[in-house]
């Protein structure tokens, strides 16, 4: 049981989250009649802030710039390990859906894409603060509707994990294919395991037939030399 704002409020635990928006209290022990009150201000942490957001833009190019380079084939033609694979198709879709396109259910007016806060998407290189002064003044001035932007419903990273989490796992789209490419590099290996061992079979039919072949011919010369042999002898064969 304590005093909030000249409220009286319990709770079952001594760690108390709901009372403000981002901050936890710990109750550590009851205040004596000799205590002084505790006063408590709480100030926007903007510098974090900016710093979640651009840790978000680094990983978010990371995987942006890896897919889309793996996925063309370069200028010295080297043909990308990824071109036409399905899961980085889509995957790409959804970042670049997610660069530039405008969030929806937010409130009319309200931050709905990231250009309004200074990010900018490119289809090549990802997303970059292009305009910081911007980022600053709408994280200091409207910092719920940028919380929104990336953690509402509909929100850029909300959006981006229900795309993008069925692909990872144990159970999930990338584990899925890479099985199924080993499995079909195992199958391949047994097949051709198999056709070398036709074809050395084969070879060995082959070269026992040739041997036959060449004896049966020797011995058809050998009979063809004692004929001609007769046939120059004195008097003649007939």
């Amino acid at each position: 049981k304590f005093t909030f704002n000249n409220l009286s409020i319990q709770r079952n635990s001594n760690t108390i989250s709901d009372l403000v928006n981002g901050v936890t209290f710990n109750l550590n022990s009851v205040m004596q009649s000799t205590d002084s009150d505790v006063n408590l201000s709480v100030t926007r942490d903007s510098s974090s802030i900016k710093s979640t957001i651009q840790d978000f833009i680094t990983k978010f190019n990371d995987v942006f710039t890896y897919l889309k380079n793996n996925s063309v084939t370069s200028t010295d033609g080297k043909r990308g390990v990824l071109i036409y694979d399905s899961n980085a198709t889509s995957i790409i879709s959804s970042l670049t859906s997610a660069g530039f396109s405008k969030i929806s259910g937010l409130p009319n007016g309200a931050i709905d894409t990231l250009s309004q806060i200074g990010i900018t998407f490119d289809p090549l290189a990802g997303l970059t603060i292009t305009d910081s002064t911007l980022l600053d003044s709408k994280i200091d001035q409207s910092s719920s509707e940028v919380e929104a932007l990336f953690n509402s419903s509909n929100g850029i990273a909300n959006t981006l994990f229900d795309k993008i989490n069925p692909f990872l796992g144990s159970g999930g789209y990338l584990a899925t294919t890479q099985s199924t490419f080993d499995q079909n590099v195992t199958n391949y290996n047994d097949r051709i395991t198999s056709a070398k061992s036709r074809i050395t079979k084969s070879a060995d039919s082959l070269r026992k037939s040739y041997e036959d072949i060449q004896l049966q011919l020797a011995n058809l010369l050998a009979v063809q030399d004692i004929f001609n042999s007769f046939g120059t002898g004195s008097g003649g064969f007939f």
